[in-house]
């Protein structure tokens, strides 16, 4: 299973242990960053697709509890990177596209 993946596993786990009443916050809501933050959709870049396809396959693996819908939000942020909200959210910004080093190739045997 890749980074990526265990990485949303967690999120979705920890983002289903908040509250069930409305919280005071508004940050605590999707409906905040979808509002103050450029939300980027699957259709602008293959990263953020991929993102919303293993975050799928991680909801179908997981499940969700009742009265949580868990949610992925991709948005342009430098500073945020990612963030689980009480309501279900997950909050993913650019910032934390890319910083999963790359495997280089195994090196050859000379012998």
């Amino acid at each position: 299973m890749s980074r990526t993946a265990l990485l949303l596993a967690a999120l979705l786990a920890f983002a289903g242990t908040g509250p069930l009443h409305a919280a005071a916050n508004p940050r605590d809501h999707i409906e905040f960053w979808r509002q103050n933050y450029e939300v980027l959709g699957p259709q602008s870049d293959p990263r953020v697709a991929r993102a919303h396809r293993v975050f799928q396959r991680v909801l179908r693996a997981a499940g969700s509890r009742r009265g949580v819908v868990p949610r992925l939000l991709v948005i342009k942020d430098k500073h945020l990177k990612v963030l689980a909200i009480p309501d279900g959210g997950v909050i993913l910004s650019t910032s934390s596209r890319g910083t999963t080093p790359r495997r280089e190739p195994a090196a050859r045997s000379t012998r």
